[in-house]
């Protein structure tokens, strides 16, 4: 949810980063404003979840909620690791996204 909204140090923090600055190097600031815009309604959408989930109240009659056994576990919390890795250690995925950008407009990456 947090890479989502683009919160550092998460991987949406980074490919936001770099469409503002090359989007402010070409004097584009109508597209920041939809990026800020984007992130602020993704803001929205993940804290409706988050209040939903967490402050809201127990409905009556409701079924007692369990912990989700380890088959889902597991990737999940394999997800949230590989999202905390990719966010620190930008080069991988920053590198091979220059490098595609860099063959598609045509600098031969």
């Amino acid at each position: 949810m947090m890479a989502l909204v683009g919160l550092p140090p998460f991987p949406g923090f980074w490919a936001k980063w770099q469409l503002v600055m090359l989007l402010a190097g070409n004097d584009m600031y109508a597209w920041i404003a939809l990026i800020l815009i984007g992130s602020l309604l993704a803001l929205v959408y993940v804290w409706r979840l988050i209040e939903a989930a967490y402050f809201g109240t127990a409905v009556a009659g409701a079924e007692q909620v369990r912990e989700a056994p380890a088959s889902m576990l597991i990737p999940v919390w394999l997800l949230v690791a590989a999202n905390f890795y990719f966010g620190i250690n930008t080069d991988i995925s920053v590198g091979t996204a220059m490098q595609s950008a860099a063959a598609l407009m045509g600098a031969g990456g």
